[in-house]
């Protein structure tokens, strides 16, 4: 015997299951090999958006891909951020690249440049080194995706930066 069930109930329903499957493909849950905790990485357009570590909702800016810039809803850098990041370009190369525009209390909205070599919204210390800010710099949007935070060591993994020409010379001597 078939269900009783009103049209109009049915295309509610379908309308339903549909928009639950759509928000499940929307989020990819990665985990840190290091410290399997995990995080939550949102698309947001045509970025990514992350949910840190213990949290329930989402924090900090939408993050691009370098390459994606050009593509419809990806912000184009200004004059003064596209100089830098085409002296990054010219030296470093990699299709995990990605930036963000991060609101600053004290320093406005900032454009950040980092390479998430690993996934975007990981959650390990100390995060990414941020490739046009002060070589000892890091962004760990798995964390704390308002705020930068700083190392005592310049480099951290020894990424040699040549696009700052003071840099440059540290690396060489």
């Amino acid at each position: 015997m078939r269900d009783k069930i009103s049209a109009p109930h049915r295309i509610r329903r379908t309308l339903s299951v549909v928009s639950m499957t759509l928000f499940v493909t929307a989020i990819a849950v990665s985990v840190s090999a290091s410290t399997d905790r995990p995080t939550i990485a949102f698309r947001h357009g045509a970025g990514v958006q992350c949910v840190p570590y213990g949290e329930t909702k989402l924090d900090g800016p939408v993050m691009y891909l370098v390459d994606d810039i050009g593509k419809p809803g990806v912000p184009r850098p200004n004059a003064q951020d596209a100089k830098m990041l085409a002296k990054i370009l010219r030296w470093y190369h990699t299709r995990t690249m990605r930036f963000t525009y991060l609101p600053l209390p004290l320093a406005g909205i900032r454009f950040i440049v980092f390479d998430a070599d690993d996934q975007v919204c990981i959650g390990d210390d100390p995060g990414f080194q941020i490739l046009n800010g002060p070589c000892n710099a890091f962004y760990n949007p798995g964390n704390s995706p308002t705020s930068t935070t700083s190392t005592d060591i310049c480099g951290g993994a020894g990424t040699p930066r040549p696009w700052f020409p003071h840099e440059a010379k540290q690396y060489h001597e």
